[in-house]
């Protein structure tokens, strides 16, 4: 416990003597203390295995991004003005995973793949990523975004250029969002006209289509008349023929009868049905009968003269 109190003690005396430096953790007290401490400024992390920086490529991107925390004048330091405008303010603290002393922070972190950096603003992280050649621009836009914001907040003092600046843009914004409701209201107007095009060509082509329609129909019943009345005129054609041949029929068969009941020339038989009762004894006799009374008749113009057989 002494011992841990000492180096503790120890590590907070380098963070004061230092402006800005690379940090080595011993343990995971050291990544508590080192958040804990002054988090403004130790607002970097570095979880790395040693071996991985056998590798080229690796080392140099790791080297990349060391660099913008090394002091001024020291060598490696990233000679670029957003670097100089962070004043040596900002540190890092290297840890390395394959040490069982650090096994508490890289279970904290979930640190799962290696080398990862982790920028903090208070405490909050902004950016953790596996280091690679596109990390460097990465923490750039970072670190000028907190100084836009150190800048907005420096400005909101009172003095008479950052208000004039603000109502310059506040004037800009304005404009803007007047630009912006115009090009909105111009745009609803060609909405609504274009709109109402569609609408009326759309009215347009159903009035058509009615029409087109109507005229369908109309063409339909006349030729269903026309066939109506063909129909009819045959029926009725028809129907002459049919009462003409039954015409002609009816005086065929009155001809042939008349034919039929001709007499012969200076004749004249009168028909005079005899209903009677047959009975077969007599048959004879009265056929004898009938046979000796039989007579005939003779047309003499006006009467009939019947005449013995």
């Amino acid at each position: 416990m002494r011992n841990s109190c000492l180096s503790l003690l120890l590590f907070t005396l380098i963070l004061w003597l230092s402006k800005c430096e690379i940090y080595e953790a011993r343990n995971s007290d050291d990544v508590h203390f080192f958040i804990a401490h002054n988090p403004k400024e130790n607002n970097a992390l570095l979880f790395y295995k040693p071996e991985q920086e056998k590798d080229t490529e690796t080392k140099e991107n790791i080297n990349q991004i060391q660099g913008i925390f090394k002091k001024i004048g020291e060598e490696g330091r990233t000679d670029e003005e957003w670097v100089d405008a962070l004043d040596d303010k900002v540190h890092i603290l290297r840890i390395d995973v394959s040490k069982k002393e650090n096994s508490g922070a890289v279970a904290e972190y979930k640190v799962k793949y290696t080398p990862l950096l982790i920028i903090l603003d208070q405490g909050d992280i902004q950016l953790m990523e596996a280091i690679s050649e596109n990390t460097f621009e990465h923490v750039k836009d970072i670190y000028q975004i907190q100084k836009e914001k150190e800048g907005k907040g420096d400005s909101e003092d009172g003095s008479d250029d950052s208000q004039h600046i603000s109502d310059e843009v506040l004037q800009s914004a304005k404009k803007a969002a007047d630009d912006a409701k115009k090009a909105a209201t111009d745009a609803k107007k060609a909405l609504k006209e274009a709109k109402k095009i569609l609408e009326d060509h759309l009215a347009k082509d159903k009035a058509e289509d009615e029409k087109d329609s109507n005229d369908s129909k109309d063409s339909s019943n006349t030729n269903n008349n026309k066939n109506q009345d063909k129909l009819q005129d045959k029926k009725n054609t028809d129907n002459k023929n049919e009462c003409k041949l039954d015409t002609q029929n009816n005086k065929a068969q009155t001809k042939n009868t008349t034919s039929q009941i001709r007499a012969p020339a200076g004749y004249q038989v009168e028909y005079l049905p005899v209903l009677r009762k047959i009975d077969n004894s007599q048959t004879s006799s009265t056929q004898e009968r009938q046979s000796s009374t039989q007579q005939k008749y003779v047309n003499h113009g006006d009467h009939l003269h019947a005449v013995s057989s």
